[in-house]
């Protein structure tokens, strides 16, 4: 894998890749573990920030979701009111029909 890489980049990837390097954060303490989300080699302390950036950036995304989906349906219930009137409307309108249509046949 090694020989495809420059020479003038092999010993940094080499220092990334090798377990005595030092965090790629915080460049003090030698890293522990692979971040998930950006897979840099870190330390605890910096993974637990990582860990909570992602954190705080999912709270914000479901808060937008959250408030998207009240828009919605609040969009919902207004059409439901609207469908549910003019549905009562248009059945008023059949049962007058209906009751003229009764009284001209009754007055046959």
């Amino acid at each position: 894998m090694l020989r495809n890489i420059p020479s003038a980049h092999r010993k940094q990837h080499q220092q990334q890749n090798s377990p005595n390097s030092n965090c790629a954060e915080c460049k003090k303490k030698p890293q522990q573990v692979q971040c998930l989300h950006c897979s840099q080699h870190v330390c605890l302390e910096c993974a637990q920030k990582h860990v909570n950036l992602v954190a705080e950036e999912s709270d914000g995304a479901v808060h937008l979701l959250n408030e998207k989906l009240d828009v919605l349906d609040r969009i919902a219930n207004n059409t439901r009111q609207k469908i549910a009137a003019e549905r009562d409307k248009i059945v008023q309108a059949a049962d007058a029909e209906r009751d003229r249509a009764f009284t001209l046949l009754a007055q046959m």
